[in-house]
């Protein structure tokens, strides 16, 4: 019977840990584990041979990291193809016909870089990695691809990708989740099964994380997609450092104890990761063959009704969007905070942009990575004194996954009710020598933490006595020379859970309808930025050195025609008030920038569109 056929008929038993034997075996944590498929290949093929003696009826090729990234450090990217094809070999030979062996893909880390330009490896790249091991897995004789201990979204859909198009064995999907069964970044696993199988796994499930509740919440959530298969590869219990080792609690016999309360859930594919041996799985082989007549063994895989709302339909729009009103075009202005303590001309700003008809207030985040008062602070000081709703800008870049949900958490106390998450300057580009950004996440994962907390979970998974009701913004580039890329960026900002987003300046009516158009399948309000020229030289500084703004010849012109400086401002706000009156039908609303700071000529805008 094929793989397929098998796992749909009866539970199989994979194998344990790799990593947890070799070491047990003498071979030193430094060296590349899976070289030792050319090196050592009788350790390998005695590791697979006591899993088999143990009851697996599965194994995993000795590959979790056997791609050009990972072997780097060993000197062994060159033989990415060798080592995986030797690894399936060994795996093959030790399991005969009767045992299955699946290709083992582990998830290539990536991170952004320190500029916050983007990840560390492009998609591109991580698609190439990933289809040169699979297809040598493939070759080399592989029932079933594995991907296993992947923790984003993104990467995950690159490697099932490149598995579908490189082979056309079956694959197995899994994530590493939180304790309390979610996702990094907030997303269920409810979501990501569902994904995963459109994408082409024919088995989802959840391996390593945090022990066997997050395990066993995973499944929770995964059992509610209707058809889907499910894996379990629990770590044994929750890793302790006991005198400088790394250990793992869990027993063989409460580990197999735990593994069966997981078989309700419709778990047809049950086996060890870190901290299991050949002990583990033995003593889960005997569980399952003392109850293999049972009729929870027997049945399809169940599906419980689950009586709660699904988590992704309960999060709405968000305090500031819930405010404004439906009987005019919506305007935000932007008055960034001061690098001094002192907010009166600040609150002042917003205080006549109130009175003029302005709906909110944009605060930036350490603009160009140069110190700033905190925007969250200086948002709560002028919500509390001028009485309008803020938009406090919040960078990945100054802070850690910690310290973000600190600070949402504590904007909400303060009454903020609107974030526009930014991935942030690059610091090179600051005013503080020697600073180095954090960048633990980008914009679209902080987009997913801010979403998560609307809903009322931690990123941990832990629930929040009260879900916070932060409407969230994003920023969006329309002057991007690749405005379909960009439109697919803002896509997974709004899957992520975006909910408005400002957009960058745009000079001419033509490209806000390109915009427009170009957004309308997405639900999401875009503000349309409008930046007010002050002067010729303005102009000729925004076309030449800020990167991705055009600015229309006839618009530098018309500023260039009159010497005087007045009249050029004066002429830079009637060009602006031409563009509004052409495209304010066409727009859900305006995000009017301060040229230079100078908040009041925007506020002269705003007074203009009310009137």
């Amino acid at each position: 019977m094929t793989f397929i056929e098998t796992v749909q008929e009866r539970v199989l038993v994979g194998d344990g840990a790799m990593g947890t034997l070799l070491l047990s075996k003498g071979i030193r944590p430094q060296q590349s584990f899976e070289a030792l498929c050319l090196t050592e290949p009788a350790v390998i093929r005695a590791v697979h041979e006591e899993y088999i003696t143990a009851g697996a009826d599965l194994i995993e090729t000795n590959t979790f990291g056997a791609n050009r990234f990972r072997l780097i450090a060993a000197g062994y990217e060159r033989q990415v193809k060798k080592i995986n094809r030797a690894a399936a070999t060994l795996a093959r030979e030790a399991a005969g016909d009767n045992i299955f062996v699946a290709g083992s893909v582990g998830a290539i880390p990536f991170s952004l870089r320190e500029d916050g330009a983007g990840y560390s490896h492009t998609e591109d790249e991580l698609f190439d990695a990933y289809s040169e091991q699979i297809a040598a897995l493939s070759e080399g004789g592989v029932d079933v691809i594995l991907l296993e201990t992947f923790e984003e979204w993104e990467n995950l859909a690159v490697a099932l990708r490149a598995a579908r198009e490189v082979t056309n064995l079956p694959i197995i999907a899994q994530m590493a989740h939180s304790n309390r069964g979610l996702c990094i970044f907030g997303r269920t696993a409810e979501k990501y099964c569902r994904q995963a199988l459109s994408a082409g796994a024919f088995i989802f499930g959840s391996n390593c994380g945090g022990g066997f509740s997050s395990v066993r919440e995973v499944l929770k959530g995964a059992a509610r997609v209707e058809g889907a298969l499910l894996s379990a590869f629990p770590n044994a219990g929750i890793p302790q450092m006991v005198q400088g080792r790394i250990l793992y609690p869990a027993g063989p016999e409460y580990f197999s104890r735990k593994c069966l309360e997981l078989l309700s859930l419709g778990v047809r594919l049950v086996g060890g990761c870190c901290g299991t041996t050949p002990r583990h799985i033995k003593a889960l082989r005997r569980a399952l063959d003392r109850i293999a007549d049972e009729p929870i063994l027997l049945r399809p895989s169940p599906h419980p009704r689950v009586s709660a709302r699904p988590p992704e339909d309960i999060s709405g729009e968000g305090g500031f969007l819930s405010s404004l009103r439906r009987d005019r075009l919506p305007i935000i202005v932007e008055i960034d905070p001061p690098a001094s303590p002192d907010l009166e001309r600040v609150i002042q700003g917003a205080l006549e942009v109130k009175n003029a008809g302005g709906d909110a207030i944009s605060m930036a985040d350490n603009p160009l990575a140069s110190l700033k008062v905190s925007s969250i602070c200086a948002a709560a000081v002028v919500r509390r004194r001028a009485g309008i709703q803020v938009i406090p800008h919040l960078t990945t870049r100054d802070h850690n996954v910690l310290g973000l949900q600190s600070i949402l958490l504590g904007a909400q106390v303060v009454g903020i009710e609107a974030i526009l998450a930014v991935t942030g300057d690059p610091v090179g580009k600051g005013d503080q020598p020697g600073n180095r950004g954090i960048f633990n996440i980008n914009s679209i994962h902080l987009v997913g933490l801010i979403d998560q907390l609307n809903r009322g979970h931690m990123l941990s998974g832990r629930a929040i006595a009260r879900p916070t009701d932060l409407s969230i913004g994003v920023a969006f580039n329309a002057n991007a020379p690749n405005l379909k890329a960009e439109v697919l960026k803002l896509r997974k900002k709004v899957d992520s859970g975006a909910r408005f987003a400002l957009t960058q300046p745009v000079f001419t009516p033509a490209l806000v309808r390109e915009v427009m158009a170009a957004c309308s399948g997405i639900d999401i309000k875009i503000f349309i930025g409008i930046y007010p020229l002050i002067s010729d030289r303005n102009a000729e500084f925004m076309e030449n050195e800020v990167p991705g703004i055009t600015i229309p010849l006839a618009i530098r012109e018309r500023l260039a025609a009159s010497q005087v400086r007045t009249d050029q401002s004066r002429i830079g706000l009637e060009i602006a008030s031409e563009l509004i009156d052409k495209i304010k039908e066409e727009v859900d609303g305006l995000y009017l920038i301060s040229p230079l700071h100078r908040w009041t000529i925007p506020l002269e805008l705003v007074k203009r569109i009310r009137e």
